[in-house]
């Protein structure tokens, strides 16, 4: 296995990890709802980081279609996200 696929993996499990440990130990009320979207925007932030730094890399590859998916998605996430901000 690569370097670079080790640390993917790596990460992948962190996620896990963390994302259980966080709805174990959370209360079973609102806050759970809370802690669960705020790992799911720290790792969204993580792969859109690691999506640039591939993009910069020439590592995208060509798959045309989750490109367009991804681009759509983010397209619809910034409003969203802006609209939460106030912009």
């Amino acid at each position: 296995m690569s370097r670079d696929a080790l640390k993917d993996f790596k990460t992948a499990l962190d996620h896990i990890r963390i994302s259980t440990w966080a709805l174990l130990t959370s209360p079973r009320t609102s806050g759970h709802r809370g802690v669960v979207t705020h790992f799911r925007l720290k790792r969204a932030s993580e792969l859109c980081e690691q999506i640039v730094a591939d993009a910069h890399a020439g590592q995208l590859g060509e798959d045309e279609v989750e490109l367009r998916r991804l681009h759509a998605a983010l397209g619809e996430a910034r409003i969203e996200v802006g609209r939460h901000l106030g912009r």
